[in-house]
């Protein structure tokens, strides 16, 4: 009898160890990049809606989202998100934006142009998600 009880508690034990031992946060990105649109009804009155950036042009703004999410079993701590500035396009100042996020720009020591913006999340539970983003001009 004490000999079932000891295993059955040994093999409890080790159960919950290696369950432990299995926790860890998995993160996922998704990137979209939008630009705005305006669409007017048969009314004339005009709307405001975000499409897909396939195609753009000199002086569009185009708006980046990153969209994280932690599907991992433990929390997520200091997380880094860095999203390099696009070529032919110019960050727009004080766009950048972030869930519980410090963000911070790296500069381009020749151009004095922002080259990418950061996002420093303290942390992100298990099952959870968030959003940062950015905007910038095409050139």
């Amino acid at each position: 009898m004490i000999n079932r009880y000891l295993i059955c508690v040994v093999a409890l034990l080790i159960s919950t160890l290696s369950a432990g031992l299995h926790a860890a946060p998995n993160m996922s990105v998704h990137i979209v990049a939008e630009k705005e649109i305006i669409l007017t009804d048969e009314q004339g009155v005009e709307t405001v809606e975000r499409v897909p950036a396939s195609e753009v042009l000199p002086g569009d703004e185009i708006f980046y989202t990153l969209a994280y999410r932690n599907d991992g079993t433990s929390d997520a701590r200091d997380i880094r998100l860095d999203n390099p500035v696009p070529a032919g396009t110019r960050y727009v100042p004080e766009s950048a934006w972030g869930d519980a996020a410090e963000i911070s720009l790296d500069m381009d020591t020749d151009t004095d142009q922002p080259a990418a913006v950061r996002w420093q999340v303290a942390e992100v539970p298990a099952g959870s998600s968030g959003t940062v983003g950015f905007s910038v001009k095409v050139e």
